[in-house]
């Protein structure tokens, strides 16, 4: 019988005849909000499992010399990194979002109806702009509103891509860097036009050992 009965609640409220009672509202969305945000614990630790790979094949493939093929995955160290910020970042706006609607639901005492939260339409705005979490955070702010809590949330256009691009070249030296020091004659992997330049250089070097060498022969052959 109980299953029944919330069968049908459930389906006068989809289709708009019965109203939500607003404290068992908060309580579903703060639910909801703590299930993705596991999913994101979760995601974290997905990504630092492949981060952990990442850095044995460096230092495997820096004991080897092979430096062409540490640079692919030191980018996606540093990529990983920036995944991890952003998800991060959404996490708190979460907990943003739990604190208001804890609030909300001690103003319930005092009033029978949600009030418009600033704190939590700015939350959900900023969340909507993390790729990460927008799909599922799409549908909670679309209740929200409809419900009262929020006004019309603006999504903001955040091409978080470009930016990784621009930054992302100046920390791949650094990720090899601190990867391979000690394993390569205690020196860091160098970048592939420093080892280009190494090369030029020792090449010098040996041409000049070589004349070096011919010079003194000819000076051994004009003293006897």
């Amino acid at each position: 019988m109980p299953n029944r009965e919330s069968r049908t609640t459930r389906f006068f409220q989809a289709v708009g005849l019965e109203k939500k009672d607003p404290k068992e509202q908060l309580k579903e969305w703060t639910r909801e909000i703590r299930k993705e945000s596991r999913l994101l614990d979760r995601q974290i630790r997905g990504i630092e499992r492949e981060q952990m790979k990442f850095q044995r094949d460096i230092k495997l493939l820096a004991k080897k010399g092979e430096y062409e093929a540490i640079k692919p995955l030191a980018r996606s160290i540093v990529k990983a990194n920036h995944a991890k910020h952003r998800i991060h970042v959404a996490k708190a706006h979460m907990n943003s979002v739990i604190l208001d609607l804890r609030y909300q639901t001690a103003q319930l005492r005092m009033a029978d109806a949600l009030q418009v939260s600033s704190k939590t339409m700015a939350s959900m705005s900023k969340l909507l702009s993390i790729s990460e979490v927008q799909d599922s955070m799409a549908s909670l702010a679309y209740e929200m509103e409809k419900a009262g809590l929020i006004e019309e949330v603006m999504e903001d256009a955040m091409d978080q891509t470009s930016d990784l691009d621009d930054e992302i070249d100046d920390e791949i030296d650094k990720v090899i860097s601190e990867l391979t020091v000690g394993v390569m004659n205690a020196t860091p992997v160098a970048p592939a036009g420093a080892i280009r330049r190494s090369s030029v250089a020792e090449s010098g070097k040996a041409l000049f050992r070589e004349s070096m060498g011919e010079t003194r022969s000819l000076v051994g052959g004009d003293t006897c």
